[in-house]
């Protein structure tokens, strides 16, 4: 399972709520899709040469970072 950065303590309970609704078939994909962007910090794109920099300093190989 991966690990989610949440906004708040209580944005990660109404989450894990939402996700548990939705394993058992009361919240459909599209409104847990809502929840995830609602609840959790957004990635932010890297580009190439940012990707690159990273993995040279802190000595990483392709395989590692993906």
């Amino acid at each position: 399972m991966k690990r989610e950065k949440h906004k708040s303590r209580l944005l990660s309970a109404v989450h894990e709520t939402a996700r548990d609704l939705h394993k058992l078939g009361f919240i459909d994909k599209r409104t847990m899709r809502e929840y995830d962007m609602l609840c959790i910090e957004p990635v932010f794109d890297y580009s190439a040469a940012q990707i690159r920099s990273l993995r040279e300093r802190y000595r990483l190989s392709q395989a590692v970072m993906a």
